[in-house]
């Protein structure tokens, strides 16, 4: 038996879902320019792109909250425990069930397809990491060798206390 009042209410979150998929779309667009470039090379322009990710998923949380207030009311509705698309099933049209699985499907692939590609770069990021500190090592490694070699500075005057 479809209940009308749910059925709308799921029309609802299916217009979120779009937005936040669009979202994450654009999120794995600058995920992919992300790793395009190198950890290693400027900072400023690989900044400038977790800003503008940090926003979209701003934008995508904010969505969540509102998707979470209709599930809330979803549930009251229907007095169940939580919200599931099998619990809904019964509830809603055939389209209605349709759109929403397929919508999270799409949502499921695009966060897996991020997911993936924010590994290997966190794996590149790590060793560029590990290479930077190699080298700080290596670096203070050689000017502590020169230092001990060559006294950059003088020692200051010692006045001994020749009255007592």
């Amino acid at each position: 038996m479809i209940n009308n009042e749910v059925n709308n209410l799921c029309r609802g979150i299916c217009e979120k879902l779009t937005l936040n998929l669009e979202g994450f779309k654009q999120m794995l667009e600058l995920t992919q320019q992300l790793e395009a470039k190198s950890p290693d090379n400027e900072v400023e322009p690989i900044h400038e792109m977790f800003e503008q990710r940090q926003v979209l998923i701003n934008k995508v949380d904010e969505v969540n909250k509102e998707i979470n207030v209709i599930h809330n009311q979803i549930i009251n509705i229907l007095n169940i425990r939580s919200f599931t698309l099998e619990s809904l099933e019964s509830y809603i049209s055939d389209e209605m069930y349709k759109s929403l699985t397929t919508i999270y499907s799409q949502l499921n692939n695009v966060i897996v397809q991020i997911e993936a590609i924010d590994k290997e770069y966190k794996e590149k990021a790590e060793m560029a990491r590990e290479a930077i500190k190699l080298q700080i090592l290596r670096f203070h490694s050689a000017l502590r060798k020169n230092q001990m070699y060559h006294k950059n500075h003088k020692l200051a005057p010692r006045f001994v206390d020749k009255k007592g």
